[in-house]
């Protein structure tokens, strides 16, 4: 929209065109202003937040969280695309439209990190409650996002093999790789547990072979992952790499990175203090790999509960002023409110049940 915006005033547009004005008017509606400043926020992610959140809830079991996440559910079915073909479709022009976008319902761009949050939601719901209701919806989905995995076995965010070619990179405008969507592997590890819920695995689907082998040639030689869309290493490594989670742990039980691991090109994770939704991932990863009474867990949670606010007018919350997300290594961070809200919530859920699930020696 900004880039529209210089383009229709370099075309010297009238101030009062209608194509001039409309992107003023979109890019006010970003504009957050508080009492002492106001910025601009780089993105809205209402799908994204809104699959999280009913995952987080749902963990719970508790009846007024699979109310509220039902009533996600419902705002999330409408939103899904099925009869728009974008971008994607120049590579996968005989693939039927299934997916859902980052932020509300923009048609022509949806996302398979998007659509996997929400059909992981919406498999989740469907399983508490016994339903086939969304059967059709979840099945389409599939389809879409099995049909646009990559040559190379790895999904990008938006399409398939195309923005792959890296000399893009050196365009003056190109903010170090903007251009490009090539596969990512945390797009892969989301897709996996997507393709997981839909019963496939190694000995039965193509897809998750390719996938796998795909997230197996990119580890780094200390067991870590590079990732995308959130910082950075923690947030693209997965349960392989269990041991190298285990070396960073902070002193105070929780996990951080600095946004500077994301400099150097590929030098590894640069430490930095605690973050409620930093160690929420940490504490997912040990959690599906090691014993729920291991040291690191039980320092993990401790953490968590010691710093959730407890006797404030907004009880039971994280706060982080860290960037927990990646708009564009190197040049645009996003810090997801969201994210210190519901991973924590998340994770304290799973490690809830799993204590009291495991026999009592």
């Amino acid at each position: 929209m900004y880039y529209a915006l210089m383009m229709f005033y370099a075309m010297d547009y009238p101030m009062d065109h209608p194509d001039r004005v409309a992107p003023g008017k979109a890019l006010r509606k970003f504009i957050v202003e508080k009492e002492t400043d106001a910025f601009t926020v780089t993105c809205q992610s209402p799908v994204w937040d809104t699959s999280l959140a009913i995952e987080a809830l749902l963990e719970t079991e508790e009846l007024r969280a699979i109310a509220a996440a039902e009533k996600g559910v419902n705002w999330l079915m409408p939103l899904q695309t099925l009869d728009v073909k974008g971008d994607w479709a120049k590579a996968r022009p005989n693939l039927r439209p299934g997916g859902w976008c980052f932020f509300y319902f923009c048609q022509y761009f949806p996302d398979v990190d998007s659509t996997g949050a929400s059909l992981q939601a919406i498999h989740k719901l469907s399983v508490l409650k016994h339903s086939d209701k969304h059967a059709c919806a979840f099945s389409r989905g599939m389809e879409w996002l099995i049909g646009m995995q990559s040559k190379n076995g790895g999904w990008g965010a938006w399409d398939v093999d195309h923005n792959n070619f890296m000399y893009l990179k050196n365009i003056s405008v190109a903010d170090r790789g903007s251009f490009l969507d090539h596969p990512l592997v945390d797009c892969n590890g989301n897709i996996l547990v997507s393709l997981a819920q839909y019963g496939q695995n190694i000995s039965n689907s193509e897809a998750v072979r390719r996938a796998v082998n795909f997230l197996y040639s990119k580890q780094e030689p200390n067991r870590s992952w590079f990732a995308q869309w959130g910082i950075n290493y923690i947030y693209g490594t997965i349960v392989k790499a269990v041991h190298w989670i285990l070396s960073i742990q902070n002193p105070d039980g929780g996990w951080g990175e600095h946004v500077d691991s994301y400099k150097g090109g590929y030098k590894g994770h640069v430490l930095a203090p605690s973050t409620a939704s930093q160690t929420s991932w940490c504490l997912f990863s040990l959690m599906k790999a090691v014993d729920i009474t291991h040291p690191a867990i039980t320092a993990g949670v401790n953490y968590l509960l010691n710093t959730q606010h407890l006797n404030t007018t907004t009880t039971g919350q994280w706060y982080e002023e860290e960037y927990a997300g990646t708009g564009r290594p190197e040049i645009l961070y996003v810090r997801y409110n969201g994210y210190s809200k519901y991973f924590p919530l998340y994770v304290l859920a799973m490690y809830w049940k799993k204590i009291f699930a495991k026999p009592q020696e």
